[in-house]
């Protein structure tokens, strides 16, 4: 958006303005303040921020809407690699709009657009988005697909001794001569570690003609190297998808694949950005092998998720409905984070889950079972507040901003070398809630909330010698008593200590030590559910603390759709005695009929009072919520509360059916991609196939 800004305004149209999280809050107030005064007429923004705000915050009560404009409406789609859980909550913002009994809203034109959409057959795109987007009978434009300045080089290529160095070599000797000819080239990559083993291969007399940029780069970096791409001074840029959408660089002569990104649909987007310069004959370069495509399967932000991952959900949502005995709730992200342990983008992944369960129930009923809207800021956080600077903070400017809600909190510190026996207590003060939004609107609003987060959370905010340090609050109600509990729990673990033993040496599957719990577990979904936390649960992680993990994990040479497990030590057993302690740490002041466990968690800490929540959820022993912490929280309406109570008994088996064709749809992804690449052989035939494509017309059977 900041490109299109720019060229706008260099064509003197100076009543366009955008907004962004780079911003200061102070800078985006200044910009709507002149939407109101109707100096700014034409306004860029995020779905993100829209979502956020009503409407008349940013047009203000007197203005009109006249033209919604939507770009890159292919992120609306289900199935695509760049899905946007916010996009696909537009359609109900537009529908409200729509429907505003006390403002005249509804008379608005919506536009939208994209460079890349199936139109029809089994991957359609356009009439997705359009139902989506309640878009009543829209008048339908469809373009061109031929570039007559772009030429295809193929080169299909054999492994004859590793895949991964062969690969990594074409696409370095690809960079070298581009940089030695001086042609400008985007190379994408599907990862941001591709990216990063490139640059570390690249003879470092050719660095600074070469240039990076990913997703999560700090934003100094992507403007500052984008820039160098620009002017000619870097003229290799390496990238992943984040590169490229709303950028319009015009002399750019190659695009290089590492390896494809996703469908073929994003294939024709990339290499859509060379030769943006019709009098350059543009170059989309492709060493290819099969393998290639194996990047792509785990690209699309759906269609990783799985189905008993679904299922979870539901009977957490359920569990927490109960637990709450009301209807409207908010959940933190972090409550189901359990679910992802191997995505470091677990809130995306919760949200996309939610709103695949919202949008597949409506379908199948014909109302909407449940309703799910993520807040983009949440505006409470816990931290606990040191003894000794207690007094302090109380005359400070932060105490109008708190309100303690704990008393002195003891942290029992453990030490796993020795039985889990703890060897100190450690004082960490009262606790206190904070409202964050407050405090940043009335004292750091210069900066971004993001900005102004990440300092609340990497203990910069604060201004005292000792640090106030963020805590989230971590709730386990349990089903029975804290005795029974206590029983089932060390019996529970016991067992699955003992199928650990049996199956310490070798790796197996996730189906065979399905069968050695059998003994102990006979429901099958009990089993699915157990298997499925600690397998996860305990995976090690490259460069991660892995004191209390123990599983090792990869993919069958045979088969890579199938995963492999192996047990890497027996450190097992002190982990889940160290989980027992935790339990008994917690439970000791319990009194009567109390059912509830409560504790205030560092953010940072790889805990194991988490691990503990985990554990009593698998076992079925009681349900656990999460407050606080980074994430944003998601706010949740049970409509039909008996739906979902069918739908959360372990005996159902439900399917979400949106999740089915996506993957479907994926599959059909990849073949169409290998079709591609390998039965055509020339250019004629290739811009064919692409129209085909578009108009939905591809038939591989």
């Amino acid at each position: 958006m900041v490109d299109q800004v720019k060229q706008l305004k260099e064509k003197g149209i100076d009543f366009v303005e955008y907004i962004n999280s780079d911003l200061t809050q102070k800078e985006k107030e200044d910009i709507l303040e002149k939407v109101k005064k109707e100096e700014v007429s034409i306004l860029y923004v995020s779905p993100e921020f829209l979502l956020a705000y009503d409407i008349r915050t940013i047009i203000g009560e007197e203005r009109k809407l006249g033209l919604l404009v939507i770009d890159e409406a292919h992120l609306v789609t289900t199935w695509g690699r760049d899905f946007r859980v916010d996009y696909w909550y537009l359609g109900t913002y537009i529908k409200k709009l729509r429907n505003n009994r006390f403002y005249d809203f509804g008379n608005f034109v919506i536009a939208s657009f994209t460079a890349t959409a199936v139109y029809g057959g089994n991957d359609d795109m356009v009439y997705e988005t359009i139902d989506s987007l309640y878009m009543k009978n829209p008048i339908k434009y469809l373009g061109n697909t031929r570039r007559k300045n772009i030429k295809f080089i193929i080169r299909n290529w054999k492994v004859e001794r590793s895949y991964q160095e062969e690969r990594q070599q074409k696409t370095i000797d690809c960079i070298l001569s581009y940089i030695k000819d001086g042609k400008k080239a985007i190379l994408y990559a599907p990862y941001r570690r591709h990216i990063d083993e490139l640059m570390e291969m690249i003879p470092r007399e050719y660095g600074h003609r070469v240039v990076k940029y990913y997703g999560n780069l700090e934003p100094i970096y992507k403007d500052f190297y984008e820039e160098k791409f620009r002017n000619g001074e870097a003229n290799v840029m390496l990238a992943t998808k984040a590169f490229g959408m709303g950028i319009d660089i015009s002399d750019i002569e190659i695009v290089y694949h590492h390896a494809p990104t996703g469908n073929l649909c994003d294939y024709i987007q990339e290499i859509g950005r060379v030769g943006r310069d019709q009098s350059i004959m543009g170059l989309a370069i492709q060493d290819f092998n099969p393998k290639d495509l194996s990047f792509s399967k785990i690209l699309y932000s759906l269609s990783s998720i799985k189905q008993y991952q679904l299922r979870e959900v539901i009977k957490k949502i359920y569990s927490i409905y109960k637990q709450k005995r009301r209807r409207n709730f908010l959940i933190n992200a972090e409550t189901f984070s359990y679910l992802f342990p191997d995505d470091e983008n677990y809130e995306n992944k919760v949200k996309n889950a939610l709103l695949l369960i919202e949008k597949d129930l409506e379908k199948k009923y014909t109302y909407p079972v449940l309703i799910v809207r993520p807040k983009s800021l949440f505006s409470k956080a816990y931290a606990a507040v040191p003894s000794g600077i207690v007094k302090k903070f109380k005359n400070s400017k932060y105490y109008k901003y708190a309100k303690k809600i704990s008393e002195v909190q003891s942290s029992k510190i453990y030490n796993e070398e020795s039985k889990g026996s703890s060897i100190f207590v450690q004082d960490i003060g009262p606790i206190y809630e904070f409202d964050l939004k407050s405090l940043w609107e009335d004292h750091y609003s210069d900066m971004t909330f993001p900005v102004f987060k990440k300092k609340f959370y990497d203990l910069e905010l604060f201004d005292f010698k000792e640090n106030i340090v963020p805590r989230y609050k971590l709730t386990i109600s349990l089903n029975k008593s804290i005795y029974d509990t206590r029983k089932a729990l060390e019996e529970n673990i016991s067992n699955i200590i003992k199928c650990f033993d049996i199956q310490k040496k070798g790796f197996f599957s996730r189906e065979e030590f399905s069968e050695l719990l059998k003994t102990y577990f006979p429901k099958e979904a009990i089993r699915r559910k157990i298997i499925n936390t600690f397998i996860d649960l305990f995976v090690i992680k490259y460069g991660e603390d892995n004191k209390n993990k123990f599983i090792q994990k990869r993919i069958s040479k045979g088969n890579s759709d199938r995963e492999e497990f192996r047990l890497q030590s027996k450190i097992y057993h002190r982990v889940f005695r160290d989980i027992l302690n935790r339990y008994l740490d917690l439970s000791k002041n319990m009194v009567g009929d109390d059912m509830t466990l409560c504790r205030y968690l560092a953010v940072k800490e790889n805990n194991l009072y988490m691990t503990l929540a985990y554990t009593i959820e698998a076992f079925s022993l009681g349900s656990y919520d999460v407050r606080g912490g980074e994430s944003p929280e998601i706010f949740i309406r049970v409509n039909d509360p008996s739906k979902l109570r069918v739908l959360s008994t372990s005996s159902n088996r439900y399917s979400n059916l949106i999740l089915k064709d996506i993957r479907q749809r994926q599959k059909r992804s990849s073949e169409i991609l290998k079709k591609f690449f390998t039965e055509l052989d020339d250019d004629e035939m290739r811009w064919d196939f692409i129209e085909e494509y578009f108009l939905g017309r591809i038939n591989l059977d």
